[in-house]
């Protein structure tokens, strides 16, 4: 099936603000996002090796898109175009901000000016909450709590330390400099207010997302879990590394543990769904923002030769610093409604795909 993230998305928010009108209840809504996710590292798509029983229950019990895009090869500016349903080219994001302190010293991020995904469904009733990676924007202006979401855990910037401590004597990592830690100027936060978080972070991320579900479960609700695992650094507890000893190379054993703690999560908050009786009335989404590594093979970079497509299906991945589109795993669950979009054909330039609406794009502007 092919479509827009953003697509998709768009007809998420019609159900939600619509169907009150139709005197049906309005349904919770959950949007799981990996960081750095290769397509074939999710047994649904083709995975080599490791598992993600989970994740792939997902695409077994739902609707898998094989062929989904997002808008943008990078982080920050696919999350952009995620989140407001157009095309970050739009209003000026469609290159990452660079280092954090930068970032935040010229107010970089998606700009006030657009509207965002939670601020729509916030409008509509909707309880809103977020845990993970925001990437969006450090000042006070754009931070989560300004831009719509009711509850924020997380960090502002795009990148972070899996551990507090380098000192943990459970932590396993691909690093040849060892454990990073955390700095002050990307903390991890409750609301406005720096935590000092002791969890391995992908795990503190799901144990948030549940304790939202848990305390919103008698509301409609809008949950987004941007996770920022796989993303580098590469660090994990031993306790996900320990499941794959047949995995011989050492850092792919570190990615793929990573993934797993990502999948144990996707566990963790559809176990939430149901033991609350709202499974059923929840529409669960997993997706990915970029696709830019693939394994067992070594990370590589590969480069668009048009501004047309990047090809992530490839090996390699693909890096651009031109406007790209890329494929990436897209799992939706939804016991009462299925849906199929058509985006921009492949062959189109993204000029062709900005300036024309095609069938199931008409959410991007």
């Amino acid at each position: 099936m092919r479509l827009q993230t953003s697509s998709f998305l768009g007809w998420a928010v019609g159900v939600a603000l619509y169907v009150p009108a139709l005197g049906a209840e309005q349904p919770n809504i959950v949007l799981i996002v990996a960081d750095d996710l290769g397509y074939p590292d999710i047994c649904a798509y083709g995975c080599t090796s490791g598992r993600t029983p989970n994740i792939d229950s997902l695409a077994e019990r739902g609707v898998r898109f094989t062929d989904g895009y997002v808008s943008a090869p990078i982080c920050s500016p696919s999350r952009a175009g995620m989140l407001t349903g157009r095309y970050q080219q739009r209003f000026g994001h469609e290159f990452n901000a660079g280092g954090q302190a930068r970032s935040h010293r010229m107010g970089l991020g998606t700009p006030a000016s657009e509207t965002l995904l939670p601020a729509h469904l916030k409008a509509a009733g909707y309880a809103t909450g977020m845990s993970g990676k925001w990437h969006l924007g450090s000042i006070d202006a754009l931070h989560p709590l300004n831009r719509g979401f009711d509850e924020f855990f997380g960090f502002l910037h795009g990148a972070n330390a899996y551990f507090d401590s380098k000192s943990r004597t459970d932590a396993v990592f691909a690093n040849a400099k060892g454990l990073r830690g955390r700095g002050p100027i990307n903390p991890i936060l409750r609301g406005h207010e720096p935590v000092d978080e002791t969890e391995y972070l992908t795990d503190a991320l799901t144990r948030e997302a549940v304790s939202f579900i848990e305390r919103h479960a008698h509301d409609p609700f809008f949950l987004y879990v941007p996770y920022n695992a796989p993303h580098t650094p590469l660090e994990v507890t031993r306790h996900y590394y320990d499941r794959f000893p047949e995995i011989e190379d050492h850092a792919t054993r570190v990615y793929k543990a990573m993934i797993s703690a990502v999948d144990d999560g996707v566990g963790a908050i559809i176990s939430t769904l149901e033991a609350n009786g709202i499974a059923d009335d929840t529409l669960v989404i997993f997706t990915a923002d970029t696709v830019v590594r693939s394994t067992p093979e070594p990370a590589r970079t590969r480069r668009c030769s048009t501004a047309s497509c990047c090809p992530s299906k490839a090996a390699s991945g693909c890096r651009s610093s031109r406007p790209g589109r890329m494929d990436y795993p897209l799992d939706a669950r939804s016991t009462r409604r299925s849906v199929h979009w058509t985006s921009c054909p492949r062959q189109s330039t993204w000029r062709a795909c900005r300036s024309r609406t095609w069938p199931g794009s008409a959410s991007m502007g």
